[in-house]
């Protein structure tokens, strides 16, 4: 069983709807390093992670790297704003894993919108998810501490911290990799 099947019978999607709709999709896998979205391209694709983590990212005026996201298995991942929009994207999607990803193209998921009852709900229901979790970066980013920050990020999602390097986590956090460092020691 295709593993979107689930998730569309998890909305009240009919599982011969839910089939239908887990058809469009198509299995890709990308390796390590690959790109799922370049910075400054337009996102007509989006993918469900099946296996592997995504890496969200933007590079600065200096050509810094500004992590915004990382994605795991079971999350659906695009640059919402240019999926959405058709507008130039703003961050490039990098595989910080091998991953294996079901991919749709933006006019199927518009059709499977219409098409199929139900997968509107889908679509909305993502979207909120979306909304929620910008909501809690920003406030996380304006009421947390970087040690709360760091605390939380291993308490929610420990698996992040190996998968991820010093200075991608330390963007996430919205600190410094030596900062960082003084944060991981022993007894902190």
């Amino acid at each position: 069983m295709n593993p979107l099947q689930s998730v569309f019978g998890s909305y009240g999607i009919l599982p011969g709807d839910a089939l239908r709709a887990a058809e469009a999709f198509r299995q890709i896998s990308l390796k390590k390093g690959e790109f799922f979205l370049q910075e400054g391209h337009v996102q007509d694709k989006a993918g469900f992670l099946v296996s592997g983590w995504a890496h969200f990212f933007s590079l600065t005026e200096q050509g810094d790297s500004v992590t915004t996201y990382f994605a795991g298995p079971g999350r659906f991942i695009a640059s919402l704003s240019s999926f959405l929009f058709r507008a130039p994207a703003r961050e490039s999607i990098r595989m910080a894993t091998d991953a294996v990803l079901l991919e749709i193209s933006g006019d199927a998921f518009r059709r499977l919108r219409t098409e199929i009852p139900g997968f509107d709900r889908l679509y909305v229901s993502l979207l909120e998810y979306q909304i929620s979790c910008i909501e809690t970066s920003r406030f996380d980013m304006i009421s947390l501490s970087p040690a709360e920050r760091y605390r939380k990020l291993l308490r929610e999602d420990p698996k992040l911290t190996g998968l991820m390097s010093v200075q991608d986590l330390a963007s996430l956090l919205g600190i410094t990799p030596r900062h960082l460092s003084r944060l991981r020691k022993p007894g902190r």
